[in-house]
């Protein structure tokens, strides 16, 4: 229990920046019709989080295309 308090307590200060594009990824994959499962698939595949708001904002023919 000691080593997740610790790893809590490193987190904290980066706790502030995390939240509000948290808040920008989730408004950017609702206006984008992503379901959750694809908003969760592609935080998890995509790590750079301006490479997740490029992709996101794709034309929607090129979106069509791919799918």
């Amino acid at each position: 229990m000691n080593f997740f308090r610790a790893g809590f307590q490193a987190v904290l200060p980066i706790v502030p920046g995390i939240l509000p594009f948290g808040a920008v990824m989730g408004s950017a994959f609702a206006e984008a019709n992503l379901s959750f499962g694809q908003a969760m698939l592609m935080n998890t595949a995509v790590y750079a989080g301006a490479a997740q708001l490029a992709t996101v904002d794709w034309p929607e023919g090129a979106r069509r295309a791919l799918r």
